[in-house]
């Protein structure tokens, strides 16, 4: 039995082995921040072993998970999580995974036309990015049809649109945050029928906008 159990457990050692090795194999040639670094952690939506680079650029952190050696997706530090219900700072960060709101980033390429459109999730904001200096703005959760969506950056006289906001307002908005202390964003939040607010700082912003368009040329 002892013989059996010791034989379960070296294929057992070995397929560990040849799924590290195999995952080795996928390492990116080139790191996104020659200063980061790369590491093999367990996802947590699949348990599957999955590559990530992590490093930091003008003090904000990101993470960047790579699947079969291409970019998969990306997470940078946002603005300090709010305590604003009372639970305590530190309850706060366990319950919302850490001290900061990340920026999460993803790309993606249509399967019929090639179009790549990417994303950058917000506090009640959702940045889009097709290339050139193409953007658009809609709120970051499910609004109610036909809501009117408003944007305020610091204390400039907001800017209005429907359920997207793009073109040139777009273009400007997105030139804004990068050196903003504080976005207000209002729209009505599905089911309701009245206005929501979202206020954030968009701390790491111009970071994470500036991997967004890296990653969108990654995926041509």
């Amino acid at each position: 039995m002892n013989i059996i159990y010791g034989l379960i457990m070296i294929l057992i050692l070995g397929l560990a082995i040849s799924g590290q090795k195999s995952l080795n194999s996928e390492f990116p040639k080139t790191r996104y921040n020659s200063s980061g670094s790369f590491s093999i952690q367990t996802s947590p939506v699949d348990g599957k072993p999955e590559i990530v680079e992590r490093g930091a650029i003008n003090g904000i952190a990101y993470e960047i998970d790579y699947s079969m050696g291409k970019v998969h997706g990306a997470r940078f530090d946002g603005q300090v999580r709010q305590d604003v219900s009372g639970i305590g700072q530190e309850e706060l960060e366990r319950r919302f995974g850490g001290k900061y709101e990340r920026q999460i980033i993803a790309c993606s390429k249509d399967a019929i036309s090639d179009a790549i459109s990417c994303v950058m999730t917000l506090p009640g904001l959702s940045v889009w990015y097709s290339g050139g200096n193409s953007y658009s703005l809609t709120p970051g959760f499910r609004s109610t049809p036909g809501t009117v969506m408003a944007v305020r950056i610091d204390a400039d006289k907001p800017v209005f649109g429907g359920e997207v906001i793009n073109g040139i307002k777009a273009s400007s908005l997105i030139e804004r945050m990068k050196t903003a202390k504080k976005v207000t964003v209002r729209a009505t939040k599905w089911p309701r029928d009245y206005g929501t607010d979202e206020i954030f700082e968009p701390r790491g912003f111009t970071e994470a906008l500036t991997f967004m368009k890296w990653y969108f040329n990654q995926m041509k």
